[in-house]
Order: C-alpha cells, then structure tokens, then sequence
C-alpha cells in the first residue's frame, strides 16, 4: 500500500463482518489511518485487493465507494468551519445509499441520536466545541446511509455517556431501511481504528482484533 510514491504498509488481511465492529490497534504510526483511507479510495493500493460485498472496490473513486455503501468518519473530524451544522448534514447526503428513509427522515433520525445537533442546527461548524464537532462528523457520515462506516479515533472529545451509546448507534441500520449487507448476519458493519474502549463496551460484538501490518 502506498501514499504518493513510498510504500508505508505490508501484510494487512483482516475482515470485517455484517453486524459487528473491528477495532485497528496499534501504536501512533502504525498504519491505522492509512489503511481506512485506503478502503474508502483516498490512498493507492499497489498490491493485493479490497473486496466489498463481493466486488473489487481497489480501483474506485472515493465517490463511487460511498455510493457503494462504505462511508468514512476522518480523524480530526475534517469539518468546514464556516459551514453550519445542517449544510454538513446536507453534504453527507450527497452521494448516499438510495433505499429507506428520505432526507429529511434521515435528518431527523440523526437529530433524535444527537439531540445536540438540532439544537445548533445553525450553528457554525468552527465555534463549536471539539466534542459538538466529533458529533457532526459522525452524523455527517450516517447521513449517507451507509452499510459499513468506518470511523477514525472516534471518541476524541466525547462524553463518556456518549461513548456507551455510540457502539449501538454505528451498528443499527437507520429504520425503515432494511440492511443488505449480509445473509448471515443484521446490522451496519462498524470498522474503527484506536480507542477501543469503544468495541469493548459493546459486548455483544467482536471487541478488537490487531491489524497486523508493518509500517515502513
């Protein structure tokens, strides 16, 4: 795997099934972030493959991989600061999975899992506090309708109280969409890098597995 010219990560295999979360763990440099960046197409694979629902997804557009149904939550969130709340939730629409709730279904579902969004529904991304701005991020990515999201640091900032609940919101299918991501099991795919504290909690699932690659 590679990001420009310089080969970073060797080795990786690992899986991640419908209804479950997988934790990446490995120390700061490891290769955590540029392995989601690679599932979602923003860094080049040069060797072996990415398989999603049966498809080759190595060679597409980070575009086309959300329409897929693969969304990705960026560590440091990565939010437009003179953007409000809901244009950011517009902007997660943009190229979501077609099926089950509208728009504005969609909205308000995300509203009823962080009422503190609706509450600043106006309000500029940038002058809210760095756990309000996490809480965007997420939502934004729930706003494509995803069949796995994949989340980068995802509890930086947050409450613990949040924490406890934020494992069942990755994994639940938005109602009124049935999920289609697997026959062998219900539920959103959930892939996370760091802060495992997360899977833990959330016992019902497969709590870690290590991604064992090498760095280079």
């Amino acid at each position: 795997m590679s990001t420009t010219a310089r080969e970073v990560i060797h080795g990786v295999s690992l899986d991640v099934r419908a209804g479950e979360i997988v934790s990446l763990i490995g120390s700061n440099g490891a290769g955590k972030t540029t392995l989601l960046k690679a599932i979602s197409g923003l860094n080049k694979i040069t060797d072996g493959s990415i398989e999603w629902l049966g498809e080759r997804i190595r060679r597409l557009a980070p575009h086309k991989i959300i329409g897929r149904g693969i969304a990705h939550v960026p560590e440091g969130r990565l939010l437009f600061h003179d953007m409000t709340v809901y244009e950011h939730l517009e902007m997660g629409a943009v190229q979501a999975v077609p099926g089950g709730l509208s728009f504005a279904q969609r909205v308000d579902w995300v509203y009823t899992l962080f009422p503190i969004l609706k509450e600043r529904y106006q309000q500029l991304a940038g002058t809210l506090s760095g756990g309000q701005q996490q809480l965007v991020a997420i939502a934004r990515g729930l706003m494509a309708n995803p069949k796995m999201l994949i989340l980068d640091e995802p509890t930086l900032g947050l409450a613990p109280v949040v924490i406890d609940s934020l494992a069942d919101t990755i994994l639940q299918p938005a109602p009124g969409r049935p999920d289609h991501s697997s026959s062998r099991a219900t539920g959103r795919h959930g892939a996370v890098a760091g802060q495992s504290r997360l899977c833990v909690r959330n016992r019902k699932h497969r709590a870690a597995r290590r991604c064992r690659g090498a760095a280079r």
